[in-house]
């Protein structure tokens, strides 16, 4: 049993950003880069994905080599967002949503007001 105060998190999913909807061929591209992801379990896989201006990079790397796939689109963004996250955790989001809204240092994906997840973006390089 934990005696703690849970901490206030609310704060973090509210931010400014643009809505975009990822093209439906992205989970083709996730499927593919997750053979290649590493990680002794599904829950410890990763796959980085790279939004960029003028599509969606999908890549799974692990020791014995890497693939990567790239879905064409047009995203109104001034830079690069780029993230990982767990592949087969990603499909399910997309099962349910592709509208993803993108702010400074985080994006986040949301299923009415019962699921949202929130994605931290590496801090600008």
């Amino acid at each position: 049993m934990v005696n703690e105060e849970y901490p206030e998190i609310e704060q973090f999913f509210e931010f400014e950003g643009d809505e975009f909807k990822l093209p439906n061929a992205l989970k083709e591209q996730i499927e593919t880069a997750a053979v290649m992801s590493d990680g002794s379990f599904d829950v410890d896989q990763n796959i980085s994905v790279v939004i960029s201006k003028d599509g969606i990079i999908v890549r799974g790397e692990k020791d014995v080599g890497w693939v990567e796939g790239k879905v064409k689109a047009d995203f109104d963004i001034d830079s690069d967002v780029k993230f990982m996250i767990n592949p087969g955790f990603f499909r399910t989001i997309l099962d349910k949503t592709n509208i993803v809204k993108i702010g400074d240092n985080c994006a986040m994906f949301s299923i009415g007001d019962n699921f949202r997840h929130l994605v931290a973006l590496p801090a600008n390089e």
